[in-house]
């Protein structure tokens, strides 16, 4: 059965693995599997959240992500975070209302 790489979009097989960088589970074809590689929206929201300290640098280097047919690195991640900053802080402050979850073990309604 065909399906649809998470990061890269390609048709194909694909098979699940953890993002490295954010609680996330991808569907991913091979090649961004082997590369290790994140979403690129993925990756900018944990920048922004992390990003500036030495152990957030550290991995932003050894990142890889999908960005316009190309595998590329840190510098464009970099670069998306400035491009969408208000964007991502916006989507963070937004409300969401869980519907049809159970109050409680067993029951029925909105949270």
């Amino acid at each position: 059965m065909a399906e649809s790489c998470d990061i890269c979009g390609r048709e194909g097989p694909v098979d699940l693995f953890s993002s490295g960088c954010a609680p996330i589970t991808y569907a991913g074809c091979p090649e961004c599997r082997v590369r290790g590689a994140e979403e690129l929206g993925v990756a900018g929201l944990w920048y922004l959240l992390e990003g500036g300290g030495a152990a957030a640098e550290a991995l932003l280097s050894r990142l890889t992500v999908w960005e316009e047919g190309a595998y590329v690195g840190a510098d464009r991640v970099r670069a998306y975070v400035e491009r969408n900053r208000d964007r991502l802080l916006a989507e963070l402050n937004a409300t969401y209302e869980l519907i049809d979850l159970p109050e409680e073990p067993g029951g029925e309604g909105k949270i």
